[in-house]
């Protein structure tokens, strides 16, 4: 009798597990369309058990591009229609996609990478035998390659300036605009970091930081450099608007917008305003490049 008891307990417990952990339904494989080629979605699978959403399977770049990060969005129906957890998708996906559920993120995707998909959300209201998904691009980042000429003040297609009081040369970085300053005169120059400011396409002036300062201080009043008669320094111009804080950690964006959006830009121009005080009078220099290329 006592084994029996036994049994029929550890059967109920099987079957109480069985209800518990919920089944897991296979869904089909989906194609994500980017700007840029496609993504596909496969190995999909759902489980949807008191209330807890888990979806799982894999991302397989598609494009020829190395994203930084692309966010997928979600959306969710059953037999009754949207499904909507308690704590949806970002603001951003939402602006991507207003039908969108839910949302994950790839980053450092590289062609022909596969992200495994590990999707759980909590307190998810809906017929799990009816739940189905459609995977939608909401956003994402990749590095572009910008070709650059000068234009102002004079025209130069290795961005090289010179007249009486400096020679300039720009070498565009990832990040920053570099540059080696030559003071060609007898009289000192100060570049006042605080007056310098970063003019992106479209004509919003920001503030610049330099080498040396660090980015939290990136809105803080700025010492200014000094260039002696006959000497050479080299720095480096970063618009503060491309620096923020992600996750608790600073970091810094392209110089220039990512893909996809920079593709857009080619033709148009920014400029960098760099006042010189030159043996205490202010000439003002503003540097015009203009967007040869994107790709």
């Amino acid at each position: 009798m006592l084994k029996l008891r036994t049994i029929a307990g550890l059967l109920w417990l099987f079957v109480a597990t069985q209800a518990v952990a919920g089944n897991w339904r296979d869904q089909p494989d989906q194609t994500v369309e980017t700007p840029v080629g496609k993504f596909t979605l496969t190995k999909l699978r759902a489980r949807h058990t008191i209330g807890i959403l888990h979806i799982e399977g894999e991302l397989v770049n598609e494009t020829n591009k190395s994203w930084d990060y692309v966010w997928v969005a979600i959306e969710m129906h059953d037999k009754n229609g949207k499904v909507t957890p308690k704590i949806g998708p970002s603001s951003a996906v939402l602006n991507a996609d207003p039908n969108a559920s839910g949302q994950f993120i790839a980053r450092n995707f590289y062609p022909g990478a596969r992200f495994k998909i590990k999707y759980q959300k909590d307190d998810v209201k809906a017929d799990g035998n009816t739940l189905n998904f459609a995977f939608k691009y909401a956003y994402g980042v990749y590095p572009l390659t910008y070709s650059l000429g000068l234009v102002k003040p004079a025209v130069s297609d290795s961005l090289n300036f010179k007249d009486d009081a400096i020679t300039l040369a720009f070498v565009q970085g990832k990040t920053a605009l570099n540059f080696a300053l030559q003071n060609n005169g007898d009289a000192p120059i100060k570049i006042d970091w605080n007056t310098v400011s970063f003019v992106e396409p479209g004509g919003s002036a920001q503030g610049v930081i330099h080498n040396g300062i660090r980015l939290i201080d990136r809105t803080a009043p700025k010492a200014p450099s000094m260039v002696p008669p006959r000497a050479r320094i080299e720095d480096a111009i970063v618009p503060v608007d491309n620096i923020e804080m992600v996750e608790n950690e600073w970091i810094t964006h392209q110089l220039l917008p990512p893909g996809p959006l920079g593709l857009k830009l080619a033709g148009e121009e920014f400029s960098v305003f760099m006042p010189l005080d030159i043996g205490g009078t202010t000439k003002n220099y503003s540097f015009v490049f203009k967007i040869l290329s994107v790709q």
